[in-house]
């Protein structure tokens, strides 16, 4: 059993089961909407580069999100890991505006349950427009 420590508390974790927590940090509301930055992970069923699985994730953004707009999209190294970022807008129900985004992936090797798995880590960075240059300092720093 693997012990996880999630701020002040822990969790004994069964060997078979797998962590899908998702981290969620938030700045203080700029014009009715909250800044923040979305940590998930997901478990692949098999080897993917890092190139296939940010055109997937394109393509599912198209599907999902209104007024989806690419501004810009870039692959890069984090930690000797290669990686992928896309900034882009679109029109978010929930917030009722549009909403300015920066996402990165990586994929990396690790063992879960004795055998080798491949994660992909997405960090989403979200702000209304007019606000997003400045938090953009922030969302940066964090990543």
């Amino acid at each position: 059993m693997a012990q996880k420590t999630f701020n002040h508390f822990s969790l004994n974790i069964p060997d078979t089961w797998l962590d899908r927590s998702v981290i969620t940090l938030t700045a203080p509301a700029e014009g009715g909407f909250m800044p923040n930055l979305v940590l998930t992970r997901e478990y692949l069923a098999q080897e993917t580069n890092i190139d296939e699985y940010s055109e997937a994730q394109g393509e599912l953004l198209k599907q999902e999100l209104n007024s989806y707009k690419v501004l810009s999209e870039e692959t890069l190294e984090i930690n000797g890991i290669d990686a992928f970022q896309r900034t882009f807008v679109s029109f978010f129900q929930q917030a009722n505006a549009k909403v300015q985004q920066i996402q990165t992936y990586i994929i990396k090797d690790e063992t879960i349950n004795n055998k080798k798995a491949f994660v992909a880590y997405t960090l989403t960075a979200s702000a209304l427009p007019e606000t997003f240059d400045k938090n953009k300092i922030a969302f940066l720093s964090i990543m």
